[in-house]
């Protein structure tokens, strides 16, 4: 894709998901580069104001990130490649539903709107969101799971703690493994989050520290899904050019491969982990890797005659 439609889709993309205001300062970004807050508000013509809450929200959806000038200032700069990873986020969504049902679906949906979102408030919302959309109701506990889950399988991570300086400009520090909070204490439910037709005046305000996880927020891995969507891609290529006996063999090798982190998996595990089904022959998986690894577009490799076999997918 040119540059010239890289930066059209990313000005339609801003401006559809994220508002006029936003997307004018996120646009400006995009063209001139990196800017201090005051040359932003000047060239866009928005309040200081307004400039500072359109630049908070282009940080929070991971949009845009800043520094401390060696003038003294702070500059902000936008990423084209996060705007455009935006027209990805249905695709994503749908993932997260294949994989864990319409609870794993609201809850990538839930990050996704949000940018970075502590776990607590995606669990609540996406209690609220399976009542009203599928009628269902699920203990905040088992949608909790979930969650954890998906940080697991490393399709949420948790995004780097704000530290204080000197100069006053917060430190981002990335964290080697995430740090999931032992236990939440919920709230109830009605005070976390009124109901839409309960008056201003008399919502309660609720202490966003009393859950236990303050300052732990977590972000959609979008090289994460990507990389699914693409293993995907392979399993229905698999499907058309064997058949669907040999493709589901090859996505549970790639569920070992994907969750475990490894280069390659031994015949015994993906023999342990094909779903349990009564008269299935027992080497069957075995046979269908073997001929799967002999096709000419080494998309399947048997790396190694250990243990029954070590297979990878191809580069």
């Amino acid at each position: 894709m040119s540059d010239f439609y890289q930066t059209d889709a990313a000005n339609v993309t801003l401006l559809r998901s994220l508002g006029d205001i936003v997307a004018k300062v996120g646009q400006l970004l995009l063209q001139g580069g990196s800017m201090p807050l005051g040359v932003i508000a000047q060239q866009t013509g928005i309040p200081v104001t307004e400039t500072k809450k359109a630049l908070k929200a282009l940080i929070q959806q991971g949009i845009v990130t800043f520094q401390l000038h060696a003038r003294g200032f702070v500059e902000y700069v936008a990423s084209i490649e996060a705007v455009l990873q935006r027209i990805f986020f249905p695709r994503y969504i749908l993932i997260a539903k294949r994989l864990h049902g319409d609870v794993g679906e609201l809850l990538v949906e839930d990050v996704l709107l949000h940018g970075h979102r502590r776990m607590s408030d995606a669990v609540v919302s996406a209690s609220r969101l399976l009542q009203q959309r599928h009628n269902v109701s699920k203990s905040l506990l088992e949608i909790e799971k979930t969650f954890r889950t998906l940080v697991e399988e490393r399709f949420l991570q948790q995004s780097p703690e704000v530290e204080p300086s000197e100069g006053g400009i917060p430190v981002l520090r990335v964290l080697s493994s995430p740090r999931l909070p032992a236990k939440i204490d919920y709230p109830k439910l009605d005070s976390l989050e009124p109901s839409a037709e309960e008056p201003q005046s008399k919502r309660r305000k609720v202490d966003p520290g009393t859950t236990g996880d303050e300052g732990v927020y977590f972000h959609a891995n979008t090289a994460r899904f990507s990389q699914c969507w693409l293993h995907q891609m392979m399993v229905h290529f698999v499907e058309r050019k064997f058949d669907a006996a040999t493709a589901q063999v090859s996505d549970v090798l790639l569920r070992c491969l994907n969750s475990r982190g490894v280069s390659g998996v031994a015949l015994h595990e993906i023999v342990d982990a094909m779903p349990r089904k009564k008269g299935s022959a027992k080497g069957m998986p075995e046979q269908l890797l073997s001929l799967a690894a002999q096709d000419p577009s080494g998309f399947l490799k048997k790396t190694s005659d250990a243990g029954g076999g070590l297979y990878s997918i191809g580069e």
